[in-house]
């Protein structure tokens, strides 16, 4: 304990070991800070103080909690599997051979993997890849070709009206 020289702590009361670790299943004791509002009598985890509060609204009523706890059972329940109607031999490999999908007629039309004719030779991959490369160097060039014209009328613009405030400041 450290010396005080005097000096009252307000808080002395709340001393580390009044406050309990616990674990699960454990009671705990209500801490000293609610020592007013709850009993002293230890409460289970899983219970919350009321402070004197009584909960009157219709969800905490009986029959409530009935109608809740009478829902139907879950429709996949223990036991409502019959193992029969699922064993490995019941699939019959031919029922679903690709040959016997006849799509729609709406969704007839030539596979995605071949051309409409008259359409232009699909490009590789490799080919497509090279044209968009090259479409991009020749408007990265065209805009570095801008800017340089830009920058060099700026230059220009600016030499002559250097030359014009010298012409300007001596013969003036």
């Amino acid at each position: 304990m450290l010396p005080t020289y005097g000096y009252q702590d307000p808080y002395a009361r709340y001393q580390p070991s009044q406050y309990q670790t616990f674990g699960p299943g454990q009671a705990m004791t209500a801490a000293p800070i609610f020592d007013s509002y709850v009993s002293e009598e230890p409460f289970s985890f899983g219970a919350v103080p009321t402070y004197g509060y009584q909960n009157t609204s219709s969800y905490s009523s009986p029959g409530f909690s009935q109608n809740m706890n009478s829902a139907a059972p879950p429709a996949y329940a223990p036991g409502s599997y019959q193992p029969g109607s699922y064993e490995p031999g019941s699939y019959q490999p031919g029922s679903y051979t690709p040959g016997n999908y006849s799509p729609s007629s709406s969704q007839q039309g030539p596979p995605p993997s071949q051309p409409p004719p008259g359409a232009p030779p699909q490009e590789s991959f490799d080919e497509k890849f090279a044209r968009i490369r090259k479409e991009l160097d020749a408007e990265r060039e065209r805009i570095r070709q801008d800017q340089r014209m830009k920058q060099q009328q700026l230059l220009d613009t600016q030499y002559q009206r250097t030359l014009d405030w010298i012409h300007g400041s001596y013969m003036g």
